[in-house]
């Protein structure tokens, strides 16, 4: 059983390992012919990958979503995570002053109010955290519930599709209604008609020299069979803030 923060903390994990990965020209290539492609067709990539997600007690049952993260990110030019070191930088180095820290394999939350479990997951999802204390943003001590919090805000401060969408559209990399109607496309799509049509999203992103956060799409592709309309909303929402002006996180819009 495993809260949402655990699901987060591990999608992190996860890119840093597929990065690792991604320095060997060899691995690299086998690892991207699998974008866009279900896992039958992914037989090249299954000596690098398979140990890694189906002997993996969280990522086993989201197989498909973690194959296409990581062939994206082999397809990349430069394969690492925004606000992260890229590889040849010490891992989880400071983030610059005045930007949330991304969740990172080595500070996981404590808790999360939202825990969940992937379909089809063994058990229920569970705080073990419940009632302890950790650690404060300021260094104190915090009730499992706020450091929760913290974890949470910190996690949706980062950009989603949507928001990279808007990026996009900001530096005239795609037209503001070409992206509304990729998004609008998007979010009527199965799972086996989403994945095929990232690689080329991704591609033109790359190719405006925009980092996609891969944690945050691999979180969005692992629940998108259960949750499909309220991340083609998180798109959407965020996707409009951002176009807009600067754009507040949609925790601070929670509050008001």
């Amino acid at each position: 059983m495993t809260t949402a923060a655990e699901h987060r903390a591990d999608h992190d994990l996860f890119i840093d390992t597929v990065r690792g990965l991604c320095q060997d020209p060899g691995a690299r290539r086998a690892i991207s012919r699998g974008r866009g492609r279900g896992l039958s067709h992914c037989a090249d990539a299954h000596s690098y990958l398979a140990e890694h997600v189906f002997r993996h007690p969280i990522r086993k049952y989201a197989p498909r979503a973690h194959y296409t993260v990581a062939a994206l990110i082999a397809a990349t030019s430069t394969p690492h995570t925004p606000d992260q070191p890229p590889p040849d930088t010490p891992l989880h180095a400071e983030t610059a002053a005045g930007t949330p820290p991304p969740l990172t394999p080595a500070s996981p939350p404590a808790a999360d109010p939202h825990p969940r479990t992937p379909t089809g997951a063994a058990g229920g999802p569970a705080d073990a955290t419940a009632g302890t204390t950790a650690s404060g943003p300021a260094g104190g001590t915090a009730s499992g519930h706020e450091a929760a919090r913290v974890a949470w805000d910190a996690w949706h401060r980062r950009s989603d599709l949507g928001r990279t969408l808007a990026e996009a559209v900001l530096r005239h990399a795609l037209a503001h209604d070409s992206a509304t109607r990729r998004l609008r496309a998007l979010g009527k799509l199965s799972t086996d008609l989403l994945h095929p049509r990232l690689p080329a999203l991704a591609k033109l992103l790359d190719q405006a020299g925009l980092d996609t956060d891969f944690a945050v799409l691999l979180d969005d592709l692992v629940w998108w069979d259960t949750d499909r309309a309220r991340i083609t909303s998180a798109w959407t929402l965020s996707f409009h803030l951002a176009v807009g002006g600067d754009a507040p996180a949609l925790t601070d819009l929670a509050e008001t």
